[in-house]
């Protein structure tokens, strides 16, 4: 805010960032200084990763942005090591912090020094520039969040929301995917309520600016149905999968794989809300339909697999653990031993090895299978601890020390 700087403040400093900015322009790698800038004025001013601004989304934004008269040439492809320079280019100008012994965060930018960058966009070059940033974003966000990355990816995903309006729902006409990626991260590093906020939040602007029946307001309203149930409200969960699920098949037909999604969680909710054997025969239905819209090795046909065996055996039936473990066999197959669905499947067989009288096995299998989670997902993430938890309490039912 213009008011909160004090006399002419705001303008000395874009007067000295346009000479500092116009030196470093023309520094080899020449060009790259001022479009390396512009990504960096639209996230978290307290840490970027390295990473995002020499990856190849950002790459390509360079190429195009490089200014002829400055490089003396046009376009071009670009390696990483070429951003890299361009980020010592801008830390020798000091019009940014680059630190490269700071993981995750090695890059830091004074707000007044975004703010002047900022301002000499146009309103497509700011979207264009929010953009790359959150392709960039969701080019390094990994699968299985260890160490800061989970609070730094959404710290900047954050900060760019903010500084760029809409442009993110503006992306060739779609919510970018990246705002559904910070929101899921809150709820994987179990911040469930905050994820429900979270969703909340993107539900009530896409209804919005996109509308109630677009294919994001729908897939938001699904996100935030399921972490409502796992904050704890599983009837809630299920009577908002109901309506979603007549809304899909308004919208998309009864084999979309959207709709077929929304059957899967109303089934589970369901189940969770108190009434198993109506789960297990909801997840029969439906893997019959995934084996004929999907085929039998589709990841999604083997969750409604374990889901359906799972529930199974939450009904009584002790055919449901037998299942699981022909599961396991197959997902080992497809999807390989260190997948998170493989995983979840031996922790499933674990718990109900020992809920079959036989809390000595279930233990041993926890044992094995920590030893797994810490090497593929860190000692800090939730399935690691929650795995802890369950080795030590069979441990105690299984008498050992």
């Amino acid at each position: 805010d213009d008011s909160g700087l004090p006399d002419d403040h705001r303008v000395i400093v874009a007067a000295t960032w346009a000479l500092s900015i116009d030196r470093a322009d023309r520094t080899r790698p020449a060009g790259l200084a001022r479009p390396l800038l512009e990504v960096a004025s639209v996230l978290d001013a307290n840490g970027i990763p390295r990473t995002v601004l020499t990856g190849t989304p950002v790459l390509e934004y360079l190429a195009q942005r490089r200014r002829s008269d400055a490089a003396g040439e046009g376009p071009q492809t670009l390696s990483p090591a070429d951003a890299y320079d361009g980020l010592r280019v801008l830390h020798r100008f000091s019009l940014l912090d680059h630190n490269p012994d700071a993981f995750f965060q090695e890059v830091r930018v004074h707000q007044l020094i975004q703010r002047a960058t900022r301002d000499t966009l146009t309103g497509s070059e700011l979207a264009a520039t929010a953009h790359t940033a959150a392709d960039a974003l969701v080019a390094v966000w990994p699968d299985v969040e260890r160490d800061q990355a989970g609070p730094v990816l959404r710290a900047n995903t954050g900060i760019l929301r903010t500084l760029t309006g809409t442009a993110l729902w503006e992306y060739d006409g779609e919510a970018h995917p990246v705002l559904f990626r910070a929101g899921t991260s809150l709820g994987d590093a179990g911040q469930v309520s905050a994820a429900v906020t979270e969703y909340t939040w993107l539900h009530d602007t896409a209804t919005r600016l996109l509308g109630p029946d677009h294919l994001d307001t729908l897939i938001i309203r699904n996100n935030l149905a399921y972490w409502r149930g796992e904050a704890g409200d599983p009837a809630g969960a299920a009577a908002a999968f109901q309506e979603l699920l007549a809304d899909r098949l308004r919208v998309l037909g009864p084999d979309h794989p959207h709709t077929l999604t929304t059957r899967n969680h109303l089934a589970r909710w369901r189940g969770e809300a108190g009434d198993p054997a109506g789960a297990a025969a909801a997840f029969q239905e439906l893997l019959t339909d995934y084996l004929r819209v999907l085929g039998p090795d589709h990841p999604h046909t083997l969750t409604t697999r374990h889901n359906l065996a799972s529930w199974r055996v939450k009904a009584g039936d002790p055919a449901g653990a037998a299942a699981l473990q022909e599961l396991l066999t197959d997902r080992l197959r497809v999807l390989g031993p260190d997948h998170p669905d493989t995983l979840t499947t031996r922790n499933n067989l674990a718990y109900w090895r020992g809920e079959a009288g036989d809390p000595a096995g279930a233990a041993a299998a926890f044992q094995e299978l920590l030893t797994d989670y810490l090497r593929v997902l860190g000692p800090d993430h939730l399935d690691t601890l929650t795995t802890r938890d369950n080795l030590a309490y069979w441990r105690g039912q299984a008498g050992l020390e």
